[in-house]
């Protein structure tokens, strides 16, 4: 890697080495609950808007409302971007060095 600092990329293979020795039923929980800790997050969020929106005015109720929005929009330009570039991401990718 060029223009990261040695021991960035030390500890970055030091991780990477580690999470590829752990063992299968490890790697799928991760897989997994990244994921499902996204939605959780998402629900909670649409959650507390939820009491905005029941008890505020309308400047509460526009407020209550963005958020979400604008993280459903983010999580799904992420993964379309993801669909239309097919390259692996370093973190998914066997270790080469």
């Amino acid at each position: 890697m060029t223009g990261v600092p040695d021991i960035s990329t030390d500890w970055y293979r030091d991780v990477v080495e580690f999470a590829d020795g752990t063992p299968q039923p490890i790697h799928w929980f991760a897989t997994h609950f990244t994921e499902g800790a996204l939605v959780l997050l998402g629900i909670l969020l649409v959650l507390a808007a939820l009491t905005r929106l029941v008890g505020g005015g309308v400047r509460d109720r526009a407020l209550a409302l963005a958020a979400p929005v604008a993280v459903v929009m983010a999580y799904g330009a992420s993964e379309g971007l993801k669909s239309l570039v097919a390259e692996d991401r370093p973190c998914r990718s066997r270790p080469t060095w």
